[in-house]
């Protein structure tokens, strides 16, 4: 069960107690913008600035970073939509000096204000208590006053704080930026650090209003807590938590009277008691904290206006006792992490790690505040490491090595194989969540990729107009910061269309290999190498062409062969006794090609299913990718019968050998054919 799963996580990340202490009314890793100075008489000192300049590779300016602060006050109801529940000491200028475009900014200010006297009274001993409540009586009789102007003059910032005659500007983005009370006596130590009674204040806050929120049944028939099984007061509503895009969203609501339908009421629906409840949403916030627990699948963001036409999923991940795999970067194929993967089921792993319970909880923010669950698995820790080591494997590079070049294929990179790219970089890629979530449950759970994935890469095939990569149009896209041209044969698509025609098969069908098999029956797949040898005829015969054979019939042949492959390889034999004439070498090679795949065809296909034409797209590839590393393969040859040929290409040249005997290559034509590319190679117009 979800909410159990998540108490149980969240009662084993529960900070150490101290005395008089509740740890679930202060939060870590919070993001604190400006420090604001006082003294210990109340009187107003300075504001600063605690951000730090980033900037890229290209001296673009980036995001300030702000350094985490922790065992910072949190709101005691995570819901603040109706105002006057404060982060004490730690909130924005609305809740410090009323500042705000609603109509919640005075009753904000003014709950905050009476948490501080109330903080005051309770410890009038303290002197920094003391000072505090001095500093918001000072700001109450108009002797500290501070404003926002909207429209400062060039140059000058949008707070003033007016102190007597002295008027100073600071540069607040925003009236949502978050402060900090310090002491000039602590050295800019925030002052909930420094101070323990604000700490024991807070706590006993927390836990009065809260206890005022437990529903207690009649006498005798409180409700069973669904998580603990004991007999307590149900919480009436359940918290937000906090991690989405978009802002606080509810993981239970009973909002809707069809909630209401067997005559419950709030929380009955689903009894909550207090410390399970709470307990659910620490465990929810810190698997959202830590990199190594979660993964977000999204790709850049909206334009300036418009809204997120696709709200992202949110997977996360966790064991019941900690691992040596992260996760985390292993989502984001970061390629030491997948080799230490790879490595640990080389070597086996122990069986107290292997058998540990495993969860996946995928989910994202509906427009209402609600939590959509997209998926909730329980498994083990052995399964997992298979499913992704299986993975990765089905996404290897052309030749199946590991080696220190290796750059596994991340989901965010694969999800952009299924959707038109934007049209500048780190604009929102607007796949939709089938995508998202069949590629992640594909790669943990080792599920089949969903059908509509399989199509959407049929279609991007079909619609993009170039099959191979133009490099000066990628050099010159680079050079002027744009997104580089996509084209059909993209390795990173076709290592995902051939992972979902594999998975799409039957378990006594033979999966696709890497590279060409001569050997499979598929009459789809050879026709997709019948349209390859027919482009690389019209490719070296006509240097001048504006678009190949496959940029003008990839669409309508993989949809129907018959009507389209008789047209184009009569039309190909007017290029192939061109080249008969100008390049003997080539044309034998392409003419033995045609004769092998014409063999194997008794006829054409009508029509193709989607799985066909995604194996004619294969067949496709495979064959153009044939003639290049044939190449490549007479390359490294040349150079090993010279004594020149690098350690380092020693591998790639034997698996180089076994593909061009399993393709069945003709040796004798290795030393005339001309190279795929150099420069007597017609480019790419």
């Amino acid at each position: 069960m979800i909410l159990q799963a998540l108490k149980e996580y969240g009662d084993s990340v529960k900070p150490a107690a101290e005395q008089g202490i509740v740890a679930d009314a202060f939060d870590d890793n919070v993001t604190i913008h400006w420090l604001l100075e006082i003294d210990g008489g109340g009187n107003f000192v300075n504001l600063h600035y605690r951000g730090v300049e980033q900037r890229d590779e290209k001296g673009k300016k980036k995001p300030d970073r702000f350094a985490p602060l922790h065992r910072v006050p949190k709101e005691v109801i995570n819901s603040r939509s109706s105002g006057g529940n404060p982060q004490f000491l730690t909130d924005n200028l609305e809740y410090y000096f009323g500042i705000s475009d609603s109509k919640l900014g005075s009753k904000n200010r003014d709950s905050h204000v009476a948490r501080v006297k109330e903080f005051a009274d309770a410890f009038p001993n303290d002197w920094r208590a003391q000072a505090i409540k001095k500093f918001f009586d000072n700001l109450a009789a108009g002797k500290i006053q501070v404003v926002w102007d909207g429209n400062p003059s060039r140059g000058a910032g949008k707070l003033v704080v007016k102190v007597d005659t002295t008027e100073r500007r600071f540069a607040v983005k925003k009236p949502k930026d978050r402060i900090a009370v310090c002491l000039a006596e602590d050295n800019l130590l925030p002052v909930f650090q420094a101070c323990t009674n604000v700490r024991v204040f807070w706590s006993r806050h927390f836990v009065a209003i809260n206890a005022e929120r437990q529903k207690p049944g009649e006498a005798g028939n409180e409700p069973p807590c669904i998580c603990c099984g004991e007999l307590k007061p149900a919480v009436p509503t359940f918290d937000q938590f906090d991690g989405l895009p978009g802002g606080k969203t509810y993981l239970i609501c009973y909002g809707k009277d069809a909630f209401h339908s067997y005559g419950f009421e709030d929380g009955e629906n689903a009894s909550l008691c207090f410390e399970c409840m709470k307990s659910a949403i620490r465990g929810i916030e810190v698997l959202l904290r830590n990199p190594a627990t979660h993964y977000l699948l999204r790709d850049g963001k909206p334009k300036p206006g418009e809204p997120e036409s696709v709200a992202p999923v949110m997977f996360t991940f966790w064991s019941r006792e900690p691992t040596e795999f992260d996760f985390g970067k292993i989502s984001t194929a970061d390629p030491q992490s997948v080799k230490e993967l790879l490595q640990s089921v080389q070597r086996g792993l122990p069986r107290e790690i292997a058998e540990r319970k495993f969860y996946i909880l995928g989910f994202s923010r509906s427009s209402k505040l609600r939590t959509l669950i997209r998926y909730w698995s329980e498994t083990n820790i052995k399964d997992i490491v298979q499913n992704l080591v299986a993975w990765f494997d089905g996404l290897r590079d052309r030749f199946g090595e590991y080696g220190p070049n290796y750059k596994p294929l991340s989901l965010i990179r694969l999800c952009r194989m299924t959707v038109r790219q934007p049209d500048q970089p780190g604009d929102e890629w607007k796949f939709p969540p089938v995508v998202s979530t069949g590629l992640f449950l594909g790669a943990f759970l080792g599920k089949s990729v969903p059908p509509p994935v399989l199509q959407m890469v049929i279609n991007r095939v079909r619609i993009i107009p170039q099959t191979l990569k133009d490099e000066q149009a990628a050099a010159a896209a680079r050079a002027a910061g744009k997104l580089e041209p996509d084209y059909k044969l993209k390795p990173e698509r076709m290592a995902l269309l051939r992972l979902t025609v594999n998975r799409l098969m039957k378990n006594n069908e033979q999966p696709f290999d890497v590279g060409l098999d001569v050997d499979r029956r598929e009459p789809e797949y050879h026709c997709g190498r019948l349209l390859a040898v027919c482009d690389d005829a019209m490719r070296w015969s006509n240097s001048e062409h504006k678009s190949t054979v496959a940029d003008r019939y990839m669409s309508s042949a993989s949809s129907a062969p018959c009507s389209v492959l008789p047209v184009v390889y009569r039309n190909s034999r007017h290029h192939l006794n061109k080249l008969k004439r100008d390049l003997p070498p080539k044309f034998q090679q392409l003419e033995k090609l045609l004769d092998e795949i014409l063999s194997k065809l008794k006829s054409y296909p009508p029509t193709l299913t989607p799985q066909k034409a995604g194996i004619f797209i294969l067949g496709f590839h495979h064959q153009r990718q044939y003639f290049f590393l044939v190449s490549r393969y007479a390359k490294l040859k040349k150079q090993q019968k010279k004594g020149e040929l690098p350690d380092e290409n020693k591998k790639e040249l034997e698996a180089l050998e076994d593909f061009v005997n399993r393709a069945r290559f003709d040796i004798s034509l290795l030393a005339d054919l001309p190279n795929e590319e150099g420069s007597e190679a017609p480019a790419v117009q």
